[in-house]
């Protein structure tokens, strides 16, 4: 869960309890990690899987719109600063 609360950039309380959510709701299935019994693994059910790629689908049509505005460079370089920024934000939420 640790990882996922920095991969995601929200507190460990926020993962716990989304998790806890989907978990309720079953679209996410969590067991204990053979490597560390300390720590768990999150996992998709089928039903969170058909969810989640639905939702991608309607995301990424989203994401295209938002681009096509933009000229080939400048759509290159805001995906390069946008980039950037997030490996520039991951790291500042690792230090502090």
């Amino acid at each position: 869960m640790t990882a996922l609360s920095g991969y995601l950039m929200v507190t460990g309380g926020n993962v716990t309890g989304r998790s806890n959510a989907l978990i309720k709701e079953g679209m996410v299935a969590k067991r204990v990690d053979a490597a560390d019994r300390r720590s768990y693994q999150l996992r998709l059910t089928p039903k969170g899987r058909k969810i989640f790629e639905e939702i991608a689908a309607v995301h990424e049509s989203w994401v295209i719109s938002l681009f096509a505005g933009l000229a080939g460079a400048d759509s290159k370089q805001l995906a390069g600063v946008l980039g950037r920024l997030r490996v520039s934000a991951a790291e500042a939420s690792k230090s502090s």
